[in-house]
């Protein structure tokens, strides 16, 4: 089922990772997303297709292949991120009380502290 983007959520997935990690082998993102190399050389193939990352040779080892994301990649995956900040933001001042929002707002800065190193 297409997610965001017309993206699946796997596709959707690999982009967060290599936002978080930066370049990797398609071995490295299928062991980060506990998958199968086949299934993950699928997601990076439509992500190439889309235009969404790029595949160059590894500076360091040339018979490793690195993918990297595009300019269109971060944009694609900060705006799929805008859309369900804003989608849970409209979603919290619908349906909770302001005594609620301020729990959340509350706990939100503890898993902040606590997530801190």
């Amino acid at each position: 089922m297409p997610g965001e983007g017309g993206m699946s959520p796997s596709q959707a997935s690999a982009l967060v990772r290599l936002d978080k990690l930066g370049p990797s082998s398609a071995s490295e993102l299928a062991a980060a997303e506990g998958m199968r190399p086949q299934s993950m050389a699928k997601i990076v193939t439509a992500l190439l297709e889309a235009g969404y990352v790029v595949r160059r040779p590894d500076p360091e080892d040339g018979r490793r292949q690195v993918i990297s994301l595009t300019e269109q990649g971060r944009t694609q995956r900060h705006g799929d991120r805008r859309a369900r900040q804003a989608l849970l933001a409209r979603a919290l001042q619908e349906q909770c009380t302001a005594q609620q929002l301020q729990t959340i707002v509350e706990a939100m800065a503890l898993l902040e502290e606590v997530a801190q190193p």
